[in-house]
């Protein structure tokens, strides 16, 4: 993955906030996926602008965590997303 990818959301998803997780219904209601607290902050980063350098350096911010490992669960996560169709990137 490369930094410099702008993420887009999937509009055709229903997405409702249940306490700190976040979940992802498919628009035919056959597929539900949750993401915990730190994916819902991924999630809301998310705007159609910010690449994904910007989304590292929030969670940087936000979270005590170093870059290494920051880096490698993010594009983990976003990878997932993206096979879900739940995001794209651009």
């Amino acid at each position: 993955m490369d930094d410099t990818l702008v993420l887009v959301k999937n509009e055709a998803l229903t997405v409702r906030e249940l306490g700190e997780e976040i979940l992802f219904l498919d628009p035919e209601g056959t597929s539900i996926h949750v993401a915990d607290e730190v994916g819902g902050f991924i999630y809301h980063q998310i705007d159609g602008i910010k690449t994904l350098g910007d989304v590292l350096r929030s969670i940087l911010t936000e979270y005590e965590v170093d870059e290494k490992t920051a880096r490698e669960d993010l594009y983990a996560f976003i990878g997932q997303l993206i096979e879900k169709k739940i995001l794209s990137a651009r």
